[in-house]
């Protein structure tokens, strides 16, 4: 395969942009980290002032003049993060200092409740146009409303629906009203009963805190103030470097910010709604309806559980959504394209906020549809080790999501990068942020493994910050002016990553399963998350892709039954539990169904229709060539041409991505447990003879077969490649290294674990600075009172004596870095397991001299705030050191 040559012989390009935090340091500052940067393996940079208290100012300009020079010089990229500080949409102050008029909008409603009946009632309704004010705080109380407190707020309608429980109505009920504001005072005969008044108001009042003065994404006009305030004036500075040093901008996390959290689930959640000016009459037009009876609908996105509320609700977030994405994204996007950058970044999609308002932007794949790559991030502990099936405490109150960030948020984002065409198969992922000292290249390997073994092919590392050592802004800092101890290896990660980025890209991912993307149907109803079945199909090595609704609607049929999405054919679709789904897109399952697509409803079929008045025979239809199974009947109900690997047990923690080449395909496997190796018999779906390559060392593996399949061994968090290839290979070095997993054919093992050893301190923080020990064996580092606090390198020595040529070298448990040198020669480094190393060629007859180097993280030293969600590990070298031999020959101490 022409890209596994190419990696093998150093010829793969850059799939690395880290975050450069610039405050507005020295220029001698900022050279060294571009070289360190560069020197790493990492080829491009992405700018973000952090804050930079001179943005758009001159010092601003002449640090980009000078960055994007020596960029050139070391032949990197340059992004630029896309605001004076994130989240994306403050536009670096303008909205609130220039534009007031385009800040963040919401539709409030409030109410009191009144009994009847009373003829010519008067109810004073001014004071529900603002917040409530402070009538207890003794000598803090207002003496009147002010108009400043409700002069920007626009009274929508007034209305009144007889009560039925302590916060329901009876909708049939609801009344519009007549009202003249400029009085604040409802004239009405209320009738007998129980009743609730209600104001439905347009405000810049209220909303997320955090994010207050920000732009309105709903409206294309703040877009622009954006695009003009930082977009337009980088442009023209610099012009000359645009389409060639510099690559494009960078958007982080920006939302419709109506609510703080991830939560903000249409009509299951107390909240103000996004609204934008005018957007009753544009809303009432799409829906063909008068503006009165529109306010009568827009009361139930707030209250209620009946049809016509699920009903407003989905017509609502629809619409928004869409606002969104032709607004927001579309707008700078093209933008963009028509300057000849390119356009990244990511939302916020935690604990299912993708789908949501709050932190969301009400849709993942129309968040995005303006930008050049898909983009996710994991970042504050979201993603850790085995903690994937419950809420798991840690930086947040409410905890993390682990189904979702282990099962979801990585194949959501990859998902869109395989289907709209914008994307060119690009996912971008932003990694390793605020986890804290404690987080090593250990856990960042894992986290990037995950990615990529999920589709992920870009990352943005974060982050290099060029504050003074130590900065407390969400650490780790990979270069931390050289006081991180691990930075030395970080190239090992940089270049494993380069590799692996390089070789899924470029071709077509091979999933055939698609799953439905569920927003619609959480807006619509009761639902289920689409982590639940992707979880299933993860954990049983099932290919597949998420789909949203749009793709299926316009989707087209091919022979078999499959579908076509951007090139990538679909044998099967799973449908999550879906109480109601829209009508435009039952119409597409039945045509799809019909036309022999494998429809699969999780758990029930739908009940109705998102829209109260939609055609009802669909569902009969759909009800007729469709099938229901549990998330348990899954695996065996996929039928057919399924892309799956069939293994001779469970391995819920074997990871399966499926890639194709023009010359070949790719199949990827990766242990994602960090706690126990792995080792299992494959089949794969494909007839021809399968190549081994280990993307870590660069070069092939032999891979003998084993009857229709192959016996696979994979250490804790390992990651192998397989590959076809039609194209006659070139003689190159095979390995066959001794893993930890499986001493391959190995009848002689020698443990070191009670030599004599030496353990010499080298460079670190927190430790004596020059100290030797002598031990009768493997000595317990934690022990030693002087080595507490010690974050930097320690030096084992011991000796053997062998008259073996061939052999390897395996370090059972270590933390966390392990470089290895046997009589002066280095012989190798690694950042994770498998700890093993080949000595053949550097053995020598007699008596050989062994030095491992052990380096950990900076948690012990720092014991910073963010590294208390993670389990620190013991210090140094903490299992069996083992040489392992081909023959039956002795191996002794030295």
């Amino acid at each position: 395969m022409d890209r596994i040559e190419k990696v093998i012989n150093g010829e793969y390009d850059n799939h690395m942009m880290p975050f450069l935090w610039m405050h507005g340091e020295e220029r001698n500052v900022i050279k060294d980290y571009l070289e360190k940067i560069a020197g790493c393996g990492m080829g491009a940079v992405c700018l973000e002032s952090r804050p930079y208290e001179a943005f758009l100012e001159e010092p601003w300009w002449k640090d980009l003049e000078f960055i994007t020079g020596e960029c050139e010089r070391l032949g990197m990229d340059v992004w630029i993060l896309d605001d004076k500080h994130f989240p994306t949409g403050y536009a670096a102050g303008m909205i609130e200092e220039r534009y007031p008029q385009l800040r963040k909008m919401y539709l409030t409603v409030r109410s009191l409740d009144f009994v009847g009946p009373k003829k010519n009632g008067r109810i004073l309704l001014k004071w529900l146009k603002t917040d409530r004010p402070n009538i207890m705080n003794v000598g803090a109380e207002k003496p009147e409303l002010c108009d400043s407190d409700c002069g920007e707020t626009q009274v929508l309608g007034v209305l009144a629906a007889r009560k039925s429980g302590d916060r329901e109505i009876d909708e049939e009920s609801i009344l519009f009203l007549p009202y003249e504001e400029e009085k604040g005072i409802l004239k009405w005969d209320i009738p007998e009963g129980e009743w609730s008044v209600f104001l439905l108001s347009a405000t810049y009042q209220g909303g997320e805190a955090a994010t207050e003065g920000y732009l309105n994404p709903l409206q294309r006009e703040a877009a622009e103030v954006l695009l003009e305030t930082v977009y337009v004036p980088h442009y023209e500075r610099l012009k000359e470097k645009f389409g060639t040093v510099i690559k494009g901008f960078f958007s982080d996390e920006p939302r419709l910010g109506n609510a703080k959290g991830p939560d903000a689930s249409i009509g299951r959640y107390e909240m103000p709604l996004p609204w934008k000016p005018g957007m009753e009459r544009e809303l009432a037009a799409e829906l063909d309806l008068s503006e009165q009876e529109l306010m009568k609908r827009l009361l139930l996105l707030f209250l209620g559980d009946s049809a016509g509320a699920h009903e407003i609700r989905y017509q609502y977030m629809d619409f928004i959504s869409r606002m969104y994405s032709e607004n927001f994204s579309n707008v700078i996007g093209n933008w963009c394209t028509e300057r000849g950058i390119e356009y990244i970044g990511h939302v916020i999609e935690d604990n299912n906020a993708h789908a949501r308002l709050g932190y969301g932007a009400g849709h993942f794949f129309k968040s995005m549809s303006g930008q050049d790559m898909s983009g996710i991030d994991v970042v504050l502990h979201q993603l850790m080790p085995r903690q994937n099936r419950h809420m798991f405490k840690s930086f947040t109150s409410t905890g993390w999501d682990g189904e979702f960030f282990t099962f979801g948020l990585a194949r959501l984002g990859a998902s869109l990068g395989h289907l709209d065409p914008r994307k060119k198969g690009r996912t971008m992922c932003e990694v390793f942020g605020a986890y804290g000292w404690a987080e090593g290249l250990k856990l960042m390997k894992w986290i990037t493994d995950h990615m990529v073994a999920n589709g992920v092919n870009y990352f943005v590392p974060h982050a290099f910050s060029m504050k003074d050592f130590p900065d407390l802004d969400c650490p780790p800092h990979l270069y931390a002016h050289g006081n991180n101890p691990e930075f030395t290896y970080l190239n090992i990660l940089s270049e494993y990553t380069n590799r692996l980025g390089f070789l899924l890209s470029g071709g077509k991912h091979g999933g055939n399963t698609g799953l439905l993307y569920h927003a619609e149907a959480e807006w619509s109803g009761n639902y289920m998350l689409f982590q639940k079945p992707a979880r299933v199909m993860s954990e049983n090595q099932i290919e597949f892709d998420i789909l949203s609704a749009d793709m299926l609607t316009q989707s087209r049929t091919v022979g078999g039954g499959q579908i076509v999405v951007n090139g990538q054919k679909f044998c099967s679709l799973i449908v999550p539990y879906a109480q109601r789904l829209p009508e435009k897109l039952i119409k597409s399952l039945v045509r799809l169904g019909e036309n022999g697509l494998n429809i699969l409803f999780i758990d029930e079929l739908p009940e109705a229709l998102s829209e109260k008045g939609g055609d009802i025979g669909l569902l009969n239809k759909l009800h007729s060539i469709s099938r229901v199974c549990t998330l348990q009947e899954l695996p065996e109900k996929l039928e057919g041409e399924t892309d799956r690997l069939i293994t001779d047990r469970e391995v819920p923690y074997l990871r399966y991505y499926h890639y194709f080449h023009e010359d070949g395909e790719i199949f990827l496997l990766f242990n994602e447990d960090l706690y126990e190796n792995l080792n299992v018999h494959v089949t794969f779906p494909t007839d021809q003879p399968l190549h081994g390559y280990a993307p870590m060392e660069n070069r092939r593996v032999d891979l003998p077969r084993e009857g229709e399949g192959y016996s696979i061994t994979l250490a804790k968090g390992e990651l192998m490649v397989l590959y076809t290839n039609t194209a006659e290979e070139k003689e190159t070095k095979v390995g066959n290294v001794l893993s930890q997993a499986a001493v391959f054919e190995a009848v002689n093992a020698f443990s070191l674990k009670n030599q004599h050893w030496t353990v010499e301190v080298g460079k670190g923080l927190g430790g004596p600075k020059q100290q030797i020990w002598e031990f009768d064996s493997l000595p317990d580092l934690d022990r030693i009172s002087e080595l507490e606090d010690f974050s930097g390198e320690l030096i084992y020595r011991t000796e053997f004596s062998s008259c073996l040529e061939q052999m390897s070298l395996v370090i059972e448990e270590v933390n966390e870095i392990a470089e290895v040198h046997l009589n002066g020669i280095s012989v190798g480094r690694r950042i994770s397991y498998p700890y093993a190393f080949d000595l053949t060629g550097y053995s020598i007859g007699g008596k050989n001299v062994l030095e491992i180097r052990v380096v950990n993280n900076l948690g012990r030293y720092r014991k910073d705030y963010l590294s208390q969600f993670i389990v620190m590990e013991p210090l140094g070298i903490t299992g069996d050191v083992v040489l392992y031999s081909r023959r039956n020959d002795l191996i002794e101490e030295g």
